[in-house]
């Protein structure tokens, strides 16, 4: 019998522990009717209310203090800060019974912040909200991130007032650990494995994304994305990529026929090089199950519980694909990694060790889908 290897799907998801939702109103008018006669002059009105102080204003916005501590603040950026600041533009914060509307604009390097309304201008320290996010541990990945966070500062002045932004790279597979260590200090947003998600649920790790967030995520990805962020039709997280499956890069003066298993053993075997192929991890082993034409659907509730499994491994099928694995397990070439390229003629991996593979494999680099096998003729 012979199969081919089906791609594995593994899905990559971010989320946001704390998701903003903005609810439109619409308002119905009917036509206008006619002028009515002038009323009579009412009665003078009670004082209005006095406005804001600018320490009150400030206390708004973020400080924390005293109003002598925040009279002693009010320096310039020539003052005690080694900041040389640089502001975004000034955005309108609340009216003021002073001068008409109030004014701030941030420091997009430190947390100085000054205040505007009429011809009066005054700046300090404002505490602003720290926003702690994680993105992928690989070269470039927190560089970029903050790129992007400093753009999307620029074009938005009233985020950049009140909050501030650090980055972090961590593994996506290692995410759900850590986050788990300790909820309350978890990350506002961060990346994780799909097979992670009924964990973070379980633990109240996640937030729910809005109403319009929601109908968003699905109109902008296909169903089976979806359905890998979502509990019992529930959309948790974000999804970030929608096939993170794994390919066969292999040594092209070493390997004569990529689509056939029992050749490429044959090969590595002949020329001394290394199979590596992590089978002890059951994610990789799923791939002979499949190709088999076996599946494992797991069913959970809401909560993030599993609740039924229709499961097909224990089958004729199932033992057809642990004869296939045997065909590699078998030879002493046989190496249970899928990040050892250094003397291997075939590592089985995925897209995150492709430029290694291509700097170790040189001029002889390769990469293909995975081979076909046959078992029992």
């Amino acid at each position: 019998m012979k199969k081919s290897f089906l791609r594995l799907i593994s899905l990559l998801v971010i989320v946001c522990t704390v998701c903003f939702q903005l609810i439109g109103c619409v308002t119905i008018t009917g036509p206008q009717g006619p002028k009515g006669d002038k009323g009579e002059q009412g009665p003078m009105g009670a004082d209005g209310k006095d406005g804001l102080s600018a320490y009150e204003i400030a206390v708004l916005n973020g400080f924390e203090g005293s109003e002598q501590e925040w009279l002693a603040s009010l320096v310039g950026k020539d003052g005690s800060s080694d900041c040389d600041h640089r502001f975004g533009e000034w955005v309108a914060i609340s009216d003021s019974s002073y001068n008409g509307t109030v004014y701030i604009r941030g420091c997009t390097i430190c947390y100085y912040s000054e205040f505007r309304y009429g011809d009066k201008k005054f700046g300090g320290n404002v505490n602003k909200e720290r926003v702690n996010i994680w993105v992928s541990e690989f070269p470039g990945s927190v560089e970029l991130a903050k790129a992007q966070i400093k753009e999307f500062l620029a074009a938005n002045p009233d985020v950049d007032a009140k909050y501030s932004f650090e980055v972090s790279g961590v593994s996506e597979a290692d995410a759900a650990s850590a986050v788990l260590a300790d909820v309350a200090q978890a990350p506002d947003i961060y990346c994780f494995a799909q097979d992670q998600l009924a964990r973070l649920v379980q633990a109240d790790a996640l937030a729910k994304p809005g109403v319009q967030a929601t109908a968003n995520v699905k109109a902008a990805n296909d169903s089976i994305s979806v359905s890998a962020a979502s509990i019992a039709d529930t959309l948790y997280a974000y999804p970030l990529t929608s096939d993170n499956g794994y390919y066969m890069y292999y040594d092209t003066s070493v390997i004569t026929n990529p689509d056939d298993l029992a050749q490429i053993v044959a090969d590595c075997e002949a020329a001394g090089k290394y199979i590596c192929y992590e089978l002890e991890n059951a994610w990789y082993t799923a791939s002979f199950f499949m190709a088999t034409g076996c599946h494992s659907t797991w069913t959970m509730d809401e909560s993030g519980k599993f609740t039924a499994v229709d499961d097909t491994y224990n089958s004729e099928a199932g033992i057809i694909a642990m004869k296939g694995m045997q065909i590699v397990t078998k030879s002493e070439q046989y190496v249970n990694s899928s990040s050892e390229f250094n003397g291997a003629g075939v590592v089985i991996t995925g897209i995150w060790n492709a430029n290694t593979a291509e700097e170790t494999l040189g001029e002889n680099f390769g990469v293909t889908d995975l081979p076909s096998f046959t078992v029992d003729g």
